[in-house]
């Protein structure tokens, strides 16, 4: 259990990006996927309305695996830091827009970048405790980004059984060939402009993300 963890944690930089790629499609091909909300995942036309979506970083590489192949254009922003090449390289190959950028490198530039492919209606994906922690603990990006673009932040979570997680940081969830996976939409947020709606914002954002964290756990434990 303990190699094949690694092997997953090491992907991008173990493997070539379009093997890499390939190996997470057929992954979550096998992933008994079931959603709550998200009409956006089931038609594969994304939302009408552009929206910035949000979910932890444990949660990352599950919600790709069960995500991909929808046909809904994402825009995800992924760290400068060199350790990311790899791993943008084989998000790129599974179709999804990268951007390059963090909280720490590139900041103000990526988010730039990232409310110009909100007007093209994309959907965005911010990792609200990312890059580098504390883990589950909502910073200002999703909600700043969501403010300057003038658009809605849609909370995301999942819980995966059988999964196992990594030693890192984040406890990294990589749910198991043939894992179910519960896919939970929670409650939509508008952060309005003004002095002192970017702390409410993030406070709503990290209520949003523990409810929805927990209603996924629910369901899956209810089958």
């Amino acid at each position: 259990m303990k190699s094949l963890l690694h092997a997953v944690r090491d992907a991008g930089a173990a493997v070539a990006p379009t093997a890499g790629a390939a190996l997470i499609r057929a992954w979550g091909a096998t992933l008994r996927v079931r959603v709550s909300g998200m009409d956006f995942y089931r038609t594969g036309r994304g939302h009408e309305v552009p929206t910035v979506f949000a979910f932890w970083h444990d949660q990352l590489l599950a919600m790709v695996l069960a995500l991909i192949g929808r046909g809904v254009p994402y825009t995800v922003m992924i760290s400068r830091h060199p350790d990311g090449d790899p791993i943008a390289r084989a998000v790129a190959r599974l179709g999804l827009d990268v951007i390059r950028g963090s909280s720490t490198r590139g900041g103000l530039e990526s988010l730039v970048a990232m409310a110009g492919r909100l007007k093209e209606a994309r959907g965005v994906i911010v990792i609200p405790d990312g890059p580098k922690g504390p883990r589950r603990v909502a910073k200002d990006g999703a909600v700043v980004l969501a403010q300057r673009a003038r658009v809605r932040i849609a909370p995301l979570a999942l819980a995966a059984s059988p999964v196992w997680r990594a030693g890192s940081w984040d406890r990294l969830q990589v749910p198991s060939p043939f894992a179910r996976v519960q896919v939970v939409e929670g409650e939509n947020l508008t952060i309005p402009l003004g002095d002192g709606e970017r702390a409410r914002g993030r406070d709503r954002l990290q209520a949003a993300l523990e409810a929805a964290t927990a209603k996924a756990e629910r369901l899956l434990a209810a089958g």
